[in-house]
């Protein structure tokens, strides 16, 4: 998953990297576009696991109670 992604992506020159997140940041922004909210839960091995929430007028970033 996430490390394979890494790789490929510290493999590719600056400007294919950016096209790659350019291309993620329209496909979350057009999540907006049929959703009434969105929730991202995100977890890094060394932290805490965050809730990302957000109703595209107001967001709100808490600590998941699952960890």
């Amino acid at each position: 998953g996430t490390s394979e992604f890494f790789e490929k992506l510290s493999d590719m020159d600056s400007s294919e990297a950016t096209d790659l997140i350019g291309q993620f940041g329209v496909g979350f922004y057009s999540s907006f576009l049929v959703a009434e909210r969105v929730i991202v839960t995100s977890k890094h091995n060394d932290d805490e696991q965050y809730i990302w929430e957000s109703d595209s007028a107001e967001f709100s970033i808490n600590k998941d109670p699952r960890g």
